[in-house]
């Protein structure tokens, strides 16, 4: 009986993406035997998306954003493709979607609402965009302008617990919280590099206490306000050093309060607790665990990274060692991908 080699290359690709993508989800899937961890690994790749050798009818391309909704679902923003896409969930038999084309322009980010649905910046449209989980536009708001509630390229969004949300108004220096409904609250920042002052804000995120941190990332820090908007610290100063941030963009925080961010211009991750820098992650390659110009971040509930490695064009998802992060004392962590990883 003769085989067709194709079909064989075809399903033996099929195999592949449903092993990573069941990884990446954090769902259990057919994964090959897994080896112990090497010793020197304090921060194991777990998965990359998309798998090494997969042959994807539309790849990921500079991905700037990356989000778990409610569900436990990955959302990734893919600028460079004017769409927001969900990626498919093997275990629950979900396909991919994505939202329409010629809706959203250079959407830069998108967050996870209390509510289910998603928050998307669609920074060339100067608006916020909310989306079903079927990925269906359910509304709008702003447009551009400096006005409350109108936006100047939003480069990111986060939601806070209480259903508002906040905006990362890049070009217009500052940050904007309005309601479920869209109507503007307040306004927080102005152009300059004093305290609360911002220069392009690119990111931001709430921590659960109603902590703000935005990336101010024309300032090379990243800025700590109080619910309200009252400053409270200032994180980081220009550089490639110790304290040293380069275009910041990405923020998230960990269960235990502590802050992740993108340091995108230095190709790394780093984890401070707002006064100083306990641990770094990466280096500029393709290898894993390594970056390029990483611009998105997302904290998985068991504490796992899923990176938006921007450059390289895909996600990484990053098991952190509890005890190599308590003992970081500011180092950069080994990092090194799992046994049976590719990429």
């Amino acid at each position: 009986m003769r085989t067709c080699a194709g079909g064989q290359a075809a399903r033996r690709r099929g195999r592949l993406v449903a092993i990573w993508l069941g990884l990446l989800l954090g769902v259990a899937g057919p994964t090959p035997a897994r080896a112990a961890e090497p010793a020197a690994a304090q921060v194991t790749v777990e998965a990359v998306w998309p798998p090494a050798g997969a042959r994807l009818a539309e790849p990921l391309v500079g991905p700037s954003a990356v989000v778990l909704d409610r569900a436990g679902r990955v959302w990734v923003a893919e600028p460079q493709a004017d769409r927001v896409i969900r990626l498919p969930d093997p275990a629950a038999g979900t396909p991919r979607i994505a939202t329409p084309d010629g809706v959203l322009r250079r959407p830069l980010g998108v967050a996870a609402a209390p509510d289910g649905t998603l928050l998307v910046a669609d920074t060339g449209n100067h608006r916020i965009v909310r989306l079903a989980p079927d990925g269906r536009i359910v509304a709008t708001y702003g447009g551009p302008g400096k006005d409350p509630g109108e936006f100047e390229r939003p480069s990111a969004v986060a939601a806070a617990p209480d259903g508002t949300f906040l905006v990362a108004d890049t070009g217009n220096h500052r940050v904007q919280r309005l309601d479920p409904a869209g109507r503007p609250l307040s306004t927080m920042g102005r152009l300059g590099s004093g305290p609360g002052d911002l220069v392009e804000p690119a990111g931001i995120a709430v921590a659960p206490d109603g902590r703000i941190a935005v990336a101010d990332t024309g300032n090379h820090r990243i800025v700590l306000l109080a619910p309200d908007g009252e400053p409270l610290a200032v994180v980081g100063r220009p550089g490639r050093g110790a304290d040293g941030l380069l275009r910041p963009t990405g923020l998230a925080y960990a269960p235990d309060g502590a802050l992740w961010i993108a340091d995108t211009g230095n190709h790394r991750l780093v984890r401070t607790d707002g006064e100083r820098f306990l641990a770094r992650i990466g280096k500029l390659g393709r290898g894993p665990g390594e970056l390029q110009e990483p611009s998105g971040l997302a904290v998985a509930p068991n504490g796992d990274l899923l990176v938006a490695d921007t450059a390289n064009d895909r996600i990484q998802r990053l098991r952190v060692s509890p005890a190599a992060l308590a003992a970081a004392e500011g180092a950069t962590l080994a990092a090194a991908g799992r046994p049976d990883l590719a990429v």
